[in-house]
């Protein structure tokens, strides 16, 4: 059987980077949101342009979203596993 080996500490560090990503996602929606706003009538009614931005504005808060869960499900997992990997080995100690 092999052997299962997690390094935590770059779980760790990749999950560190979701919540900066999450941030930039929220900038990027803000400003396309700035520019359908300050953008001229004419053209934001031209081509439905302002309901297609707050389309890519609403994908882009499904983005976030999910960016936000992942990062929340990484840390209880590891949590988890960690838990679970300590007590394993603690049982183990007392067959020994």
């Amino acid at each position: 059987m092999s052997k299962i080996y997690m390094d935590f500490s770059e779980i760790r560090k990749a999950n560190y980077v979701l919540p900066y990503l999450e941030m930039k996602a929220e900038s990027v929606k803000r400003r396309i949101d700035r520019l359908r706003r300050e953008m001229p009538d004419a053209v934001r009614d031209s081509y439905q342009i302002s309901q297609r931005l707050e389309q890519v504005c609403r994908s882009i808060g499904g983005v976030e979203y999910q960016i936000n869960q992942l990062h929340e499900v990484t840390n209880f997992c590891v949590e988890q596993y960690e838990a679970a990997e300590y007590e394993n080995s603690r049982n183990a100690e007392a067959f020994l």
